[in-house]
């Protein structure tokens, strides 16, 4: 079974019991003890288990590996780009889970440069051309996308044009980057975030 169907197992099982029979069915399936997984303090615990902090390491990493163990697995590439338009840095409203705040990014294609991917993908999301595109850094850990193992090319960019929400973005909005609460950001997009500003107070 893939891993995108067994997500979709955990979401239909959470959001059709009640939240201690979600964890009793959720133990049947995994044979474990998945109670820790929902003690931690979470407004929405429904969307909790889609966040890459609490969709535990031991409920989908586990599950992955027991359901998706028939081929070998590479894990899959993808853009992000801290783009700044007017001073300010862009980001985007998921439109599908994780339904958090996040830089906009997404999948390379097969035959494209990661440069062709990001300008590919900044337009398809905010309607800007890119100036000034640089390779920032790459994050690689295994657990930063609780969906699948991803590997995320990020890069730094002026954004040409008027800012608009398109594809996988429902919400655009620009803040300094300064006021931005990285700790609300999907995936491990605070880090990234983090690791910029570290970057600029060193230059």
């Amino acid at each position: 079974m893939e891993s995108i169907k067994f997500r979709e197992i955990i979401i239909q099982v959470i959001r059709n019991k009640s939240k201690e029979d979600a964890v009793a069915e959720i133990q049947k399936l995994f044979d474990e003890n998945v109670v820790a997984v929902f003690s931690r303090e979470d407004k929405d615990w429904e969307n909790g288990l889609m966040k890459q902090g609490v969709l535990g390491k031991p409920v989908i990493k586990k599950g992955m590996k027991m359901l998706d163990n028939k081929e070998p697995r590479s894990p899959k590439v993808t853009v992000d780009c801290i783009i700044f338009v007017g001073g300010m840095v862009v980001l985007i409203k998921r439109k599908y889970p994780p339904l958090d705040w996040a830089l906009p990014g997404g999948f390379v294609e097969y035959g494209e440069t990661c440069e062709e991917a990001v300008r590919r993908e900044m337009w398809e999301e905010t309607g800007l051309e890119l100036e000034d595109l640089k390779q920032f850094h790459v994050y690689s850990e295994h657990h930063r996308d609780a969906r699948w193992h991803c590997i995320s090319i990020v890069f730094v960019a002026t954004g040409k044009g008027e800012p608009k929400s398109g594809d996988d973005a429902c919400d655009l909005s620009l803040i300094d980057v300064d006021d931005v609460d990285t700790a609300r950001l999907a995936f491990d997009h605070g880090k990234i975030i983090e690791d910029y500003r570290l970057t600029q107070k060193k230059s």
